[in-house]
């Protein structure tokens, strides 16, 4: 074919550079786009949740283009608040009140520059209610939140807030309403108490496991046997029924731990899951005796294996049969830097037999001597299902602390068991002649690798057992089942953390559909198998020699397989197929849960705030929680406070009404005049969890009428001074703007007061002793410093003169539980003397105190806090001696005899005995050195006390005056006698007066208490260390140990551990 020249071919080489152009076209045009965005003026927003008292001080930055439309600026603000865009308004935050100012327009095109933002600078936005409603929660609103893109993850889900400890474990999206819809999954989640995670992975792999929910089922609870609350197994029967047909996204455990006998504390304490398994399945089996269920544990979850030891030299073999419910695979072996790679090889190193030989040599019955032998184990039953303990945790001799061992170990999702039934052995005819009753028992078990061992079995084995048919038998026996011991995993538990505490949470594996989930707490997520392998453990990549300090502390801990059997392998039981008592129980549960939402629907929309009302009779401040629907109008709100308020025989309901009410600044903030028909979730701002005021019940005569209050004013309590008989009235309301000017002010006063504006003198006091003159007419009230509330105090005494200071006295009593006690305040000037301002102080102690002294009989004490320190010698001068300042705190002590610091070279210290063999602290006492020599600090300490002086050992007091400590502490906890000559270096740094200082007698025995007597000790000193407010200490509390309690309760003299 020969091309016209209308319709040419084009050649290759054109063909690639026209595509290569029209590429370079386009990347130009995204790049001329990118920098003209890049030089594109940005708009800083800083947006406010002001809906709610707990996120008020939360702050959401936006860093925009100023091309922004104004309806993205709020999808985005949407987006990250969690809040449903259009069920919240945007304000200008220009001040804290904003609730006279217009909202943003929401749905407009106007870019963020032209509706007022400015670039380049902070523009402050308030996130506010929308119509009185507040802002709906996006995962209540649309439900549309994905578990497998926003819970799919494998670690600890992060904290929010902050209980502690470890507060539980939450998403970041979290809140009360998640709690309330349903995982996407369709599966239930389990709250966390607190601690009680290991708890959780528990209890939902048990409700995932066919056999066990199905035979927990069919057990039926005789209420007339027993009491529900402690019916172990009944409160298990109820959690899976809820974990069945619940539609909450979680739901509490605290049922089940209090039919344990557990009380709240319990919550608080971390276990081990594998030890919670074992005592949970021991308390499941005392409560089933003599019932269909009485040997389920035994059927599920039970092997055997032969503890045995045979003589190298004849063959005889003795040995004893165990029986386990887990196996417990070391992680790494005894000092070894190398752990095993699989859970495979962990299993070959269980069951690998040790030689004993040489000191260690086994006595042989048969040759009637010593001799060299092979100890092992050997597996003879594997359970229907097969849990294995990886042992994780470990004992570090080098640095005598628990350790967690966080190496990566494989397991595979199918383990094949038949390669750790040996039948090599059964073959040898030594075997047989090894196996008659006398030798039995005399084996040992390797007790301290075994989970549950026991001497005997009387239960029905219904797997491989080796030990009571001929060896042809037996081995035609394992011939024929060893294709059935291939087991699946169905369940993975996982710790996160440390020896010293962590998270658990359980991945698991539905027998309905063959998915994984992950049930972390309260969040059930569906994971996948490559989830599942980050649990090994190990690092995540090749470290070389620090590999193990970049190892993932999650990972595996327990692993639970189920042995793969068609004929016996379960389906979870069909809705039609539940026995009849299981029928009723799920219908009483939907019932309570129907019930419980209507009552969570009513709370939803009842406002709950405080109530306060000032007694109209008693004259005391009343408190109470008004709780109203949201569409009660204000009038029925009204009555509900007076009856609430119990007013009926005190006043009117008429003369009654409600105001916003600011108890924390007590301020009246407004009233509602004629909005009587007005529904309250409308006047609150709708239904919140905290509001950000209260209410008040206001009361009046019937003569009276009521004030009206409006927003933005500013109360002021008025107190009027009357000169000429030195007396201070009750405080008087007024009400002002802060724009108004003072002469405005006086005549509202005035009004108030009935006195004359003209002559009127008004001081304000801002702060406590900040006075100020209000005598520049035209000054306006927020200029004078005026705020919202604001309370006045006057006080009689004459005007501070230039150079003079209002002083604080304070009286120091060091042998008193309360050690400072105020007196007086005094007026000390600039240029005083400490004799002059002491002259002046005696007459004013004398009729304010009652305290009768001469001059020589009391000091002046330098006062930081709680502390004594410098004392002041009547020479010394204020502001050229002493430093003096405003709102000045000093310490009056009064002597018991003479004066004896008479220079500032001295040194005095506050000693006190401490008695060991008798458990007691004796009273302070003054020892004034010349020196800050160590030697005559002991010196002073034996001539006080009568200790010989190679005797005395002394220690510096810790803290605040008076620098209490338990008496159970102090003889081991401080540090005694440093190894110093001077008091003023390190460690005592004693440089001032008023330093506590404890000594004692070397050579005095502590006393030896019973462990009643330190309990009741203790006790009284945490009592009388609290009630003086110093921090009470306590020595590393005990592990706990894990108890369930079969009669619901803790026997009072089994409690100690």
């Amino acid at each position: 074919m020969v091309p016209s020249e209308e319709n040419q071919l084009v050649p290759k080489e054109d063909m690639f550079w026209s595509c290569r152009q029209s590429i370079f076209a386009e990347m130009k045009k995204k790049f001329s786009q990118i920098e003209s965005a890049a030089e594109e003026p940005r708009v800083l927003c800083i947006v406010q949740d002001t809906t709610n008292s707990k996120t008020v001080n939360e702050r959401i930055t936006l860093n925009l283009p100023a091309s922004t439309p104004l309806k993205r600026l709020f999808e985005d603000v949407a987006s990250k608040v969690g809040y449903v865009n259009g069920t919240f308004d945007l304000v200008w935050g220009n001040g804290d009140n904003v609730t006279d100012m217009a909202p943003i327009e929401q749905n407009s095109d106007k870019s963020i520059l032209d509706a007022g933002f400015e670039s380049g600078k902070k523009n402050f936005l308030h996130l506010t209610d929308k119509d009185g409603e507040q802002p709906r929660i996006l995962s209540e609103e649309s439900g549309t939140t994905d578990d497998s893109t926003q819970d799919r993850f494998i670690g600890p889900l992060p904290r929010e807030g902050s209980v502690g400890c470890t507060n539980d474990y939450v998403s970041q999206n979290y809140s009360y309403s998640s709690v309330l819809s349903k995982s996407e999954t369709g599966y239930v989640g389990l709250v966390n108490q607190a601690m009680t995670c290991y708890l959780n992975s528990l209890l939902q792999t048990l409700f995932m496991t066919p056999e066990f929910r199905n035979a927990l089922y069919k057990w039926e609870f005789e209420e007339s046997e027993e009491d529900p609350v402690t019916s172990i197994p009944y409160q298990l029967q109820r959690l899976f029924v809820l974990l069945q047909t619940s539609k909450k996204r979680a739901i509490e455990t605290t049922d089940v731990t209090r039919s344990f006998g557990w009380d709240s504390s319990e919550a608080w304490q971390q276990h081990d899951v594998q030890e919670l398994c074992r005592v949970m399945f021991d308390a499941l089996e005392q409560k089933w005796k003599q019932t269909e269920q009485a040997d389920l544990i035994n059927q599920l979850y039970q092997g055997k294996l032969k503890d045995y030891v045979r003589c190298l030299e004849c063959g005889y073999e003795s040995w004893r049969i165990d029986t386990y419910l887990d196996i417990p695979l070391v992680i790494r072996p005894y000092g070894s830097n190398q752990a095993f790679a699989s859970v495979e090889e962990a299993l070959h190193a269980f069951i690998q037999p040790e030689i004993l030989d040489g000191p260690n040599q086994y006595f042989c019955e048969r040759c009637k001597k010593k001799c060299d032998a092979r100890k092992g184990l050997r597996f003879l039953h594997f359970p229907y299902l097969l849990t294995l303990q990886l042992k994780r945790f470990d004992f570090d001799y080098t640095t005598m602390h628990r350790i967690k061992l966080n190496d990566r170990m494989t397991f595979p999702e199918e383990l094949d068991m038949n390669v750790f039934i040996d039948v090599e052995d059964e073959k040898s005819p030594q075997t047989e002649s090894c196996t008659d009753s006398g030798a039995e028992n005399e084996g040992s078990c390797h007790s301290d690798q075994m989970s549950n061992d026991f001497s005997n079995d009387d239960g029905v084995d219904e797997g491989i057992c080796l030990e009571n048919n001929s060896a042809a038998e037996r081995i035609s026996k394992i011939s024929s089942e060893k294709s059935s011991l291939l087991y699946e995993l169905f369940s993975v538990m996982v710790h996160s953390g440390s020896a010293a505490g962590g998270h658990y949470y359980a991945c698991i594996k539905s027998f309905s559909d063959d998915q994984w989930y992950s049930f972390n707490d309260q969040h059930v997520s569906k994971i996948t198998q490559e989830d599942i392998k980050k649990t090994y453990g190990g690092s995540s990549g090749s470290r070389g020699y620090y590999s193990s300090a970049f190892a993932s502390s999650t990972n595996a801990y327990m692993l639970i397989y189920r042995l793969k059997d068609p004929t016996r392998n379960a389906k979870f039981l069909e809705a039609h197929e539940y026995p009849e008592h299981i029928k009723k129980l799920v219908q009483k549960e939907r019932e309570l849960e129907e019930q419980e939402k209507r009552q969570r629907e009513i709370e939803r929309n009842t406002c709950k705030i405080k109530l306060f009302c000032m007694h109209p009779i008693k004259q005391i401040m009343m408190e109470n929680k008004l709780e109203v629907h949201k569409d009660r109008t204000l009038k029925e709100a009204v009555e509900i406070a007076y009856k609430l308020m119990d007013l009926e025989e005190s006043v009117p309901l008429d003369c009654c009404r409600l105001v916003k009410y600011d108890e924390f600044h007590d301020y009246l903030e407004r009233s509602y005049e004629g909005e009587e028909d007005t529904p309250m979730g409308l006047l609150l701002g709708g239904v919140k969890s905290t509001y950000m005021f209260d209410l008040l019940l206001e009361t009046r005569r019937p003569d009276q009428f009521f004030q009206c209050y409006k927003p933005g004013e500013v109360m002021v309590k008025v107190h009027v001074v009357d000169l000429k008989t030195e007396s201070v009235a009750p405080p008087i309301s007024v009400r002002a703007y802060l724009n108004q000017t003072v002469l405005e002010f006086k005549q509202l006063i005035s009004k108030a007061t009935h006195l004359p504006a003209e002559t009127m003198r008004v001081v304000f006091e801002r702060c406590y002793n900040d006075l100020r003159l209000l005598n520049v007419s035209s000054k306006t009230l927020k200029a004078e410093g005026f705020f919202r509330s604001n309370k006045i105090t006057i006080r009689l005494g004459r005007a501070l003169k230039k150079g003079e200071y209002r002083v604080k006295v304070y009286q120091l009593l060091v042998n008193e539980p309360e050690p400072c006690k105020f007196l007086l305040d005094a007026v000390f000037a600039k240029g005083m003397t400490v004799r002059q301002s002491k002259e002046e102080l005696l007459p004013q102690l004398r009729e304010q105190c009652g305290l009768d002294l001469t001059i020589d009989r009391f000091r002046l004490r330098k006062k930081t806090w709680k502390n004594p320190g410098t004392v002041f010698l009547d020479y010394h001068v204020y502001e050229e001696d002493i430093n003096i300042s405003s709102n000045w705190e000093v310490f009056l002590e009064i002597l018991d005899g003479v004066e004896k610091m008479k220079s500032m070279s001295q040194l005095a210290v506050l000693s006190r005995r401490w008695r060991p063999s008798e458990m007691k602290l004796d009273s302070f006492q003054e020892v004034v050195l010349e020196s800050s020599s160590v030697e005559e600090l002991r010196e002073k300490l034996s001539e006080i006390s009568g200790i010989p002086l190679e005797n005395i050992d002394f220690a510096k007091g810790r803290g605040t005056f008076p620098c209490d400590i338990s008496i159970l502490e102090i003889h081991q906890d401080l540090d005694w006698n440093p190894k110093v000559s001077t008091l003023n270096v390190w460690p005592l740094y004693i440089c001032d007066d008023g330093a506590v200082i404890f000594y004692r007698d070397k050579t005095e025995e502590l006393m030896e208490l019973t462990e009643e007597q330190r309990n009741e000790l203790m006790k009284k000193e945490s009592s009388r260390l609290q009630k003086t407010g110093h921090r009470v200490t306590y020595s590393p509390r005990k592990e706990k140990a894990l108890k369930i309690y079969l009669d619901g309760a803790p026997n009072k003299d089994l409690t100690q551990d």
